[in-house]
């Protein structure tokens, strides 16, 4: 995974691969720290990400309701049709902010 972080651009963060149970604890540990640290508005970059299973929704989920706690933004940014359709059929598109 990799980060961006400035102070004239959100942080950025792009998992590169599928978001499924077994990448959820470190990308949570990622993104606690990034939320904790900053606070302020957040991307997710799902270019690469073809599949995100159900503990990864429920990161997401999880993610961006910190983010907005602290007052910020959670983006989510080229996500593919695949997963707009799984965001669709999970009544999810309307909690996330997609760019």
């Amino acid at each position: 995974m990799s980060k961006q972080a400035t102070l004239e651009k959100p942080i950025c963060v792009k998992p590169g691969k599928d978001i499924d149970l077994s990448m959820c604890d470190t990308l949570k540990e990622e993104l606690n720290e990034l939320v904790n640290e900053a606070g302020k508005d957040l991307t997710i970059d799902l270019d690469g990400v073809k599949n995100i299973d159900t503990a990864g929704l429920g990161l997401l989920v999880a993610a961006r309701s910190s983010v907005t706690k602290a007052g910020g933004t959670f983006l989510v940014a080229n996500a593919s049709e695949k997963i707009l359709y799984l965001f669709k059929s999970m009544g999810l598109e309307d909690h996330f902010l997609i760019g």
